[in-house]
C-alpha cells in the first residue's frame, strides 16, 4: 500500500519506519523542516539518506522511507491511506492543509482521533473537498518515542484498537481497508465511541496532575509512568475512570468499555488495548523517564480534548463527572489556562444542543 504519514514526532516516526519495514511505501510530512531533518541527513550515520532507524521487538532495523518533505500537497499524491499522526490540537490544522489536495478514493485516518472526524468533515465540505473515507482509532497503534536523530523504539504494540468512520456506516469499510497495515483494529460503534475508549486521558492527566512537583524538580531523572503509579494516583484513574464507563452507558454504549485496570492489572491485561506485558516493557524501556513540563501534550490533548470531551458528553447524558472536572481544574491552574473549552466542544462542531438520540444520529 501507499501510505502518507502526516506528522514527525513519536507516533509519525514509527508509523513511517514500521510501515516501511513490513513493506509498505511510505510518505512521510512534517511541518516544520528541523523535525525531519534527521531522516534526511541520517545523522546518526546508519546507513543513508531518507532512513527511520527502528529499535522493536517485531520489525527492527532501518526503514527506507521513499518521500519526506513538508510539502503536504506532495506527500499524499497517489497515496492510498493518509495516516495522521498527531495530537488533535494539530488536527483541524492538518486537515486544513491537506484538504484542497485530497482525492475521493483516500482514506483519512486520525491515530487516536478524539473526535476529530466531526471536525475535519466540517473543514473538508467546506472547502469543497471530495466525501473521502474519515477514520479514526482510540489510541495510537504503539507505546513509542521518538529517540535522536532518526531513530525511533517501539516496546509497546496494540492488541486491539477500536476504530470507526464518519458516518458509522463505512465502518466495515475503514477497518477491511487499515487491517491491512494494523490487524489489530476492531469496529467500533461509531466515532464518538471510539473517542471515549482513548485510555490516555483518565491516566495522563492523573500522572501530569498528580506529579506535578516530580516532573518540575527531578525532569528527566523522574519515571512517571513507573514511578508516578502509587496506590493513591491509582483510585484517581480509577475514579475518572468509572466517571467515563459511566457517562458512556448512559449514552448507550455497552462492554467492551476497555477500563484502565486493563492495563495497569495485569489479571486483567489480556482483555485490554495492549495486552499482558505492556506495563512491564514500558518500564523495562526505560523511555518515559523523560522531561516534561506543564505545556506537554498530556495536558494540551489528554485533558483539553479528552477529558473535557468526557465532562461535556456528561452533562449531555445527565451523568456527573466531580472526579473528572476537579482534574481539569487542577491541570488548567497547573498550566495557568482553562483547558475545558480550549479544545474542541459540541458548540465548535455545530453539535450543541442536541440530545443523545440527535447526537448518536448525527454520527450514525
Amino acid at each position: 500500500m501507499k501510505i502518507a504519514v502526516l506528522g514527525t514526532g513519536n507516533a509519525g516516526l514509527a508509523c513511517a519506519g514500521d510501515l516501511a519495514l513490513a513493506g509498505h511505501e511510505v510518505h512521510l510530512w512534517g511541518r516544520t523542516r528541523a523535525n525531519f531533518a534527521s531522516v534526511l541527513l541520517n545523522k546518526a550515520s546508519r546507513s543513508g539518506p531518507g532512513l527511520i532507524h527502528v529499535n522493536a521487538l517485531e520489525h527492527g532495523g532501518d526503514a527506507q522511507i521513499a518521500l519526506v518533505t513538508d510539502d503536504i500537497a506532495q506527500s499524499i499524491e497517489g497515496v492510498n491511506l493518509i495516516l495522521v499522526a498527531a495530537p488533535a490540537f494539530a488536527h483541524d490544522d492538518i486537515t486544513r492543509g491537506f484538504a484542497p489536495h485530497v482525492q475521493a478514493d483516500q482514506v483519512v485516518a486520525y491515530m487516536p482521533g478524539n473526535f476529530t472526524t466531526p471536525s475535519a468533515r466540517r473543514i473538508l465540505e467546506s472547502t469543497g473537498a471530495p466525501d473521502v473515507l474519515l477514520v479514526e482509532t482510540a489510541t495510537l497503534p504503539y507505546g513509542t518515542r521518538r529517540g535522536q536523530g532518526a531513530e525511533v523504539t517501539i516496546p509497546v504494540r496494540t492488541v486491539r484498537n477500536p476504530t470507526a468512520a464518519l458516518p458509522a456506516s463505512r465502518t466495515a469499510e475503514a477497518i477491511a481497508i487499515l487491517q491491512q497495515v494494523y490487524p489489530a483494529v476492531m469496529p467500533a460503534v461509531d466515532v464518538l465511541d471510539t473517542a471515549l475508549l482513548n485510555p490516555n486521558c483518565p491516566a495522563h492527566a492523573t500522572l501530569m496532575t498528580t506529579s506535578a512537583g516530580a516532573v518540575e524538580h527531578f525532569g528527566a531523572a523522574y519515571d512517571m509512568q513507573t514511578q508516578g503509579i502509587t496506590p493513591a494516583t491509582l483510585r484517581l484513574i480509577y475514579a475518572l475512570d468509572a466517571e467515563r464507563i459511566a457517562v458512556r452507558e448512559a449514552l448507550g454504549y455497552g462492554a467492551p468499555h476497555f477500563p484502565q485496570n486493563t492495563y495497569y492489572d495485569r489479571a486483567h491485561a489480556e482483555e485490554g488495548m495492549f495486552g499482558q506485558t505492556a506495563v512491564q516493557l514500558v518500564a523495562e524501556s526505560a523511555l518515559w523517564r523523560e522531561r516534561v513540563t506543564m505545556e506537554h501534550r498530556y495536558l494540551g490533548e489528554d485533558v483539553a480534548y479528552g477529558l473535557s470531551l468526557i465532562a461535556e458528553m456528561g452533562q449531555v447524558a445527565g451523568v456527573p463527572t466531580p472526579s473528572v472536572d476537579a482534574v481539569i481544574q487542577v491541570a488548567s491552574v497547573l498550566r495557568g489556562e482553562e483547558l475545558r473549552w480550549r479544545g474542541r466542544t459540541l458548540a465548535s462542531l455545530g453539535l450543541e444542543g442536541l440530545g443523545i438520540a440527535d447526537l448518536r444520529a448525527r454520527v450514525h
